[in-house]
């Protein structure tokens, strides 16, 4: 680990970035049941559990940058799939839900490509 400033700012660009995006979409989501009130239970459990899945995946980044980092991509690519098939119309949404979390998960594995020394 030299310091240099790009490793830094990889490593810092894509944990920013990472809770950032995560800090929204839970902001997000506990408005929304907030002022509409609860969903019903399966809605309920199925966006827990998202939400659930990405603070471990991202937390897994900041330990594990390659495992973690690809795990953002696989999240990131499921709510690509996800948001072109339903909201292909709303660009707002495609660059707030799925881009973030495939940049991230593009610098954390560029941060562990370039600076690791792991075999």
């Amino acid at each position: 680990m030299d310091g240099s400033a790009l490793e830094i700012g990889l490593r810092w660009g894509a944990r920013l970035l990472g809770t950032t995006w995560l800090g929204f979409w839970t902001w997000f989501v506990v408005a929304v049941i907030v002022a509409e009130g609860p969903p019903p239970p399966p809605i309920f459990m199925a966006v827990g559990g998202i939400v659930l899945l990405c603070s471990a995946t991202l937390a897994l980044a900041w330990a594990r940058e390659g495992l973690g980092g690809a795990g953002l991509m696989l999240i990131g690519v499921g709510l690509l799939l996800l948001t072109g098939f339903t909201f292909h119309r709303q660009p707002f949404v495609l660059a707030t839900l799925p881009l973030p979390v495939l940049l991230a998960g593009a610098l954390f594995l560029l941060h562990r490509w370039f600076f690791s020394t792991a075999p």
